[in-house]
């Protein structure tokens, strides 16, 4: 699911999430994110958003147990 997909109450109360960086290792230990400024990796929790995985197309993220897609397009 993609921030767009969810319904506009619940978009509402999602954390503006401003992403300015992905990079996708093959190494996990090199992937990271940056969001408002700060540098992500896996499992890194930014406010109530947990970094669940990054891929090659964006990260998949988990806000009060939704899961969605952020990234590029």
């Amino acid at each position: 699911m993609r921030v767009s997909d969810l319904d506009p109450g619940t978009r509402r109360q999602l954390p503006p999430l401003k992403l300015s960086m992905h990079l996708w290792d093959e190494t996990p230990s090199r992937r990271f994110l940056i969001i408002d400024g700060q540098r992500l990796k896996e499992g890194d929790l930014h406010g109530e958003v947990v970094i669940e995985r990054i891929e090659r197309e964006g990260a998949i993220v988990v806000w009060r147990g939704v899961r969605m897609r952020i990234g590029v397009r």
